[in-house]
């Protein structure tokens, strides 16, 4: 197999059903967890956290599931004390509208100390993986953390379900 085939199978698309289940689910009680399931099935995926931010007001959380403890505080401390201090945000508001956005970011990258201490270490995840789009009127956000961040396979595949599940977040909005 030559190389160029083999870059090719790192962008295996997600299963079709996966992506139906979560295009119905979306909004209802069930999709935080359908989401974080469809991530675990691609990596080790602890724990699932979307927002929209409209017209620079506060974030608003709209999906947040977790096979972690704390997940409810770790949210509500992020929206009102940490979000200003995600490299993620800084990155996403500086991207022209119609644009979408990726970063991965590691524990040690995050400053200040409370954020990445709360956020990061108490939940000892090792790195978060931010996927975002911008309109002219709002920021989406989507986030996998993970305790284990060795699995860089699947990063396209994590892509290809962050991009769905933007895609459907822009559609509901």
């Amino acid at each position: 197999m030559s190389d160029e085939n083999s870059g090719f199978n790192r962008f295996r698309p997600l299963n079709a059903e996966t992506g139906a289940q979560l295009v119905e689910a979306f909004g209802g009680p069930d999709f935080p967890a359908l989401l974080l399931e469809a991530a675990q099935t691609i990596s080790q995926v602890d724990e699932v956290f979307g927002y929209i931010v409209v017209n620079g007001c506060e974030p608003q959380s709209l999906v947040a599931y977790s096979i972690l403890p704390g997940s409810g505080e770790r949210v509500s401390e992020y929206l009102r004390r940490f979000y200003h201090h995600d490299p993620a945000v800084h990155e996403l508001n500086k991207i022209p509208v119609g644009n979408s956005f990726a970063q991965r970011t590691r524990n040690n990258a995050i400053i200040p100390y409370d954020y990445r201490n709360f956020c990061f270490t108490k939940p000892n995840f090792k790195e978060k993986l931010s996927f975002g789009w911008r309109s002219n009127t709002y920021l989406l956000v989507l986030n996998f953390y993970r305790t284990n961040d060795s699995d860089d396979a699947a990063l396209f595949k994590l892509a290809s379900l962050a991009n769905l599940t933007l895609t459907i977040m822009v559609h509901r909005h």
